[in-house]
């Protein structure tokens, strides 16, 4: 990871930019407020795009039970 950019280093809200690379070649870059936030969010966006997630894809509903088959039905019925 690299520091690509920063802005407001000295004030009360910085900005700084990390860029993640594979073989010179820019996959990912991401800002934080500090440089290990920038990176871990830099991180996220490349796991993203590794895995094709996009921002505003819902996420998994796991509090809803799964539905039993009607022959699981039909045998604990018996």
């Amino acid at each position: 990871s690299r520091l690509t950019r920063q802005s407001g280093g000295t004030t009360a809200l910085p900005l700084y930019f990390v860029g993640l690379y594979c073989d010179k070649k820019l996959i990912a870059e991401g800002p934080g407020e500090t440089v290990l936030v920038a990176e871990e969010e830099a991180a996220r966006v490349a796991l993203r795009k590794l895995y094709g997630f996009t921002e505003n894809r819902r996420p998994w509903n796991y509090s809803k039970p799964k539905e039993t088959l009607r022959a699981e039905k039909s045998i604990t019925a018996s």
